[in-house]
C-alpha cells in the first residue's frame, strides 16, 4: 500500500462517517416528537447537511495527489465550516432569523459559488486552473474563512455570555444549570475550523489522513451526544402527554426574550422598592436552604403586584448570588457554633447540594450585603 491509499482511506472513512451521521440525524425522531419534528427538531435539516456535505470531498478520495484537487481541499475545508458553523450556530440560539443576516446570506453565495466552480473545475478535468490561480485564490478564501470565522467567535462570545447570564439569574445551584452541553462544545466550532486552517497553509497529507481521522471520528461522538441528551433525573411526576407545540413555542419565546434582554446594572437594586425588596428577602429567608431552588419557586411567592419590581430586583442581584448570600452567612454561623463540623456537613446544613457547590459558591459571591442577610440565624 502506498502514501495515496492511506490517504484516501481516510477520506472515504470521514465521508462515509458523515453520510452516516447525516442519515441518522435526519431518520432518528423519538415519539411522539416526531408527529411534529419542524417544531421539536428546527435544525434537522441544517445538521442532516452540515454531516452529509463532506461527501463534496470525494474528488480527494479518488486523486489524493492531484494538485488542482489539493487547490479544492484546501479551500473547502476553510470555506465550509467556517460558513457552515456560523450557520448552524445561527440557526440553533438566535432569535434573528439567518436569512436577516447580510454577512451570513452574502457570505452563503460567495462560499457556494466558489465551491461549486472550483468542484466543477476539477470534476470536467480543468484542475489546472485553480493550480494556475493557486496564490490569488487561496489568499482570497483564506481571507473569507478568516472573516467567517470572526463571525463564529463573535456569535460564541454572546452565547456564553447568555448561557451565563441565563444560569445564575434563574438557578441557586451550578448542577442544576440546564445548559451545561452547551458550554461543554461551545469551542468545538473553533477547534474544528483551526483544523481546517492547518490543512489549508500546510498541505500535509499526513495532517490531512490524522484530521479526517479525528473529525470522523467526533462527529459519531457529536451525533451520539445530540440524539441522547442528558436528562435530569425528576423524581415528581410527569406528564408523558405530548406538549402542545403553540404553548412550546411560546415558552421558547420567553426564554430567548430571557435571554437576550439588557443587562441590568449591578447596583440597580438600590433604586427598587423597599418593600418590594423586603418581600423579596423574606421568601428567600424561608426558601434558601432548598439545595434545587429556583427563581420560579421564590417567584410564586410574590404578590401579583409585585412580581415585574421584585424580578428586576433579583436580576440586579443575580439570582444565584442573592441566594447563595444567605446560605453562604448560615455556613459563616455554622461554623461559629459548630467549629469542629466537617466542609460536608457544613455544605448541607447551610442549603448546598455538596461541598463542591459550597467551595464554587465561596468563589462566585463576592460580597455579602448585611442588610440581606441579618435575618439568619442558626
Amino acid at each position: 500500500m502506498n502514501l495515496e491509499m492511506f490517504y484516501a482511506a481516510a477520506c472515504l472513512v470521514y465521508i462515509i462517517s458523515g453520510l452516516f451521521c447525516g442519515y441518522i440525524r435526519w431518520t432518528h425522531m423519538c415519539r411522539p416528537f416526531d408527529e411534529c419534528a419542524h417544531c421539536y427538531y428546527p435544525a434537522r435539516k441544517q445538521i442532516t447537511f452540515f454531516f452529509s456535505a463532506v461527501v463534496l470531498q470525494f474528488p480527494y478520495l479518488l486523486q489524493p495527489s492531484d494538485e488542482g484537487t489539493w487547490v479544492y481541499i484546501r479551500i473547502f475545508g476553510v470555506l465550509y465550516y467556517s460558513l457552515g458553523f456560523s450557520l448552524v450556530l445561527r440557526r440553533y440560539f438566535y432569535k434573528q432569523q439567518i436569512q436577516h443576516s447580510i454577512l451570513n446570506v452574502s457570505g452563503a453565495i460567495v462560499v457556494t459559488g466558489i465551491l461549486f466552480i472550483s468542484l466543477s473545475l476539477v470534476l470536467f478535468g480543468h484542475g489546472d486552473m485553480l493550480v494556475q490561480y493557486k496564490t490569488p485564490l487561496l489568499w482570497v478564501t483564506g481571507g473569507i474563512g478568516v472573516l467567517l470565522t470572526c463571525n463564529v467567535l463573535h456569535m460564541i462570545k454572546w452565547l456564553k455570555k447568555r448561557i451565563n447570564y441565563f444560569h445564575y439569574d434563574n438557578y441557586s445551584n451550578e448542577e442544576d444549570f440546564p445548559f451545561k452541553f452547551a458550554k461543554k462544545i461551545l469551542f468545538f466550532p473553533i477547534i474544528w475550523i483551526a483544523m481546517m486552517f492547518v490543512v489549508f497553509f500546510t498541505a500535509n497529507g499526513w495532517a490531512k489522513f490524522i484530521i479526517d481521522i479525528l473529525c470522523a471520528l467526533w462527529m459519531v461522538v457529536f451525533l451520539s451526544l445530540i440524539l441522547h441528551p442528558q436528562l435530569k433525573e425528576d423524581t415528581s411526576n410527569q406528564d408523558e402527554t405530548l406538549p402542545n407545540p403553540e404553548e412550546n413555542s411560546v415558552n421558547t419565546d420567553h426564554a430567548q426574550e430571557t435571554m437576550m434582554r439588557e443587562e441590568i446594572g449591578e447596583n440597580d437594586w438600590i433604586l427598587c422598592d423597599a418593600a418590594v425588596r423586603d418581600k423579596v428577602l423574606e421568601v428567600v429567608l424561608q426558601k434558601y436552604k432548598n439545595p434545587y431552588l429556583q427563581k420560579s419557586g421564590i417567584m410564586n411567592e410574590i404578590p401579583k403586584g409585585m412580581k415585574h419590581d421584585a424580578n428586576k430586583f433579583i436580576s440586579a442581584i443575580g439570582f444565584y448570588n442573592l441566594i447563595n448570600m444567605f446560605r453562604l452567612q448560615y455556613a459563616r454561623l455554622y461554623l461559629e457554633a459548630y467549629p469542629d463540623a466537617t466542609q460536608n456537613a457544613v455544605a448541607v446544613s447551610s442549603g448546598f447540594v455538596s461541598r463542591y457547590a459550597f467551595y464554587r459558591a465561596k468563589k462566585q459571591v463576592d460580597v455579602i450585603i448585611p442588610d440581606f442577610v441579618r435575618e439568619v440565624s442558626i
